[in-house]
């Protein structure tokens, strides 16, 4: 229980209960801190002690008590009231001799309360699980608080198969195709390119530069281009294909040196592919929430959610 001590316990206002801690400058009722970490009463949880440190002439000395000496509520009361006193300017020895007396006094109580349980029932006695025991219903304890780890995001499944035929109406390879993150860049010779159907001693590509370095556009092409590839077209009639649609791009457009968007890093290049296999990793499971049966807007939401 809270015992006031100093001049606050006797000038209660009427009405007031004298155990009750005085409200704050907002109205609200201070409570008391047990502070584990950075307060000035901490918990020893590796050695089960309560403590707290005080000046004593020029030095620091600590103040501690075991906690299997008393019932959580007793030893809370009395270390509020030892750093009270220690704050108010009790030296070290006045204050270890109250925590002594109390000490005392809390074996007694505790005894006592042994006495009164069942053989079974004597551990509940016992201060445990530690510093939370002391919180009760009375008591606040304050924590700082821990680093959470990074909760680990759903991996989303794999992309569904991709085996849609290109058709020359397509202006862009579908959301899950795998073009869309088997196109790779090479910073240092600024150049865009994939391997046909997996060899990985064949390259084919352009330079964003033929473009006036608009990636997006570069990408869209080689995506057709991969699509092509995978449906076992002539790489002389890819090449062609390639060149026409850069051809097209830039009659609509002034072709010149200044570069149109930013060059990209190899970090660039990462996050885009990261993106793209996301997006039809999750367009996937969408699409199979809705072949199952699962009515489109409530498919859409669960994939979002997830």
């Amino acid at each position: 229980h809270a015992m006031p001590v100093g001049p606050d316990a006797e000038a209660a206002p009427d009405g007031a209960d004298a155990d009750t801690p005085p409200p704050d400058f907002e109205g609200r009722v201070a409570p008391f801190g047990i502070c584990k970490v950075a307060g000035n009463i901490a918990y020893d949880s590796a050695n089960k002690i309560l403590c707290f440190s005080m000046r004593s002439g020029e030095t620091k000395r600590k103040v501690t008590t075991k906690t299997n000496v008393g019932t959580p509520d007793f030893l809370a009361s009395v270390f509020i009231l030892l750093a009270r006193a220690a704050e108010d300017g009790a030296s070290f020895e006045e204050v270890t001799m109250l925590r002594d007396q109390y000490r005392k006094q809390s074996l007694q109580e505790l005894e006592a309360i042994i006495e009164k349980q069942d053989a079974a029932e004597k551990p509940a006695a016992k201060f445990s699980p530690g510093a939370l025991a002391i919180v009760g219903k009375k008591y606040e304890i304050w924590e700082l608080p821990k680093a959470k780890k990074p909760t680990a995001k759903e991996k989303p499944p794999a992309p569904p198969a991709f085996d849609t035929p290109w058709e020359p109406h397509y202006v862009d390879a579908p959301i899950h195709c795998p073009a869309h993150w088997k196109i790779q860049w090479d910073a240092t010779n600024s150049y865009l390119h994939f391997s046909p159907n997996g060899d990985s001693k064949v390259k084919f590509g352009m330079q964003p530069a033929r473009l006036n370095g608009v990636m997006d556009e570069a990408l869209r092409i080689l995506r057709l281009c991969w699509w092509r590839f995978n449906d076992g077209h002539d790489k002389d009639d890819i090449t062609e294909f390639r060149n026409e649609l850069v051809e097209r791009w830039q009659a609509d457009h002034d072709v010149g040196k200044e570069r149109l968007q930013p060059k990209w890093t190899q970090d660039d290049a990462k996050e885009q592919k990261d993106a793209a296999y996301a997006r039809a990793c999750w367009w996937g499971h969408e699409e199979g929430l809705k072949q199952s049966g699962m009515d489109p807007a409530a498919a859409k939401a669960a994939t979002e959610k997830a």
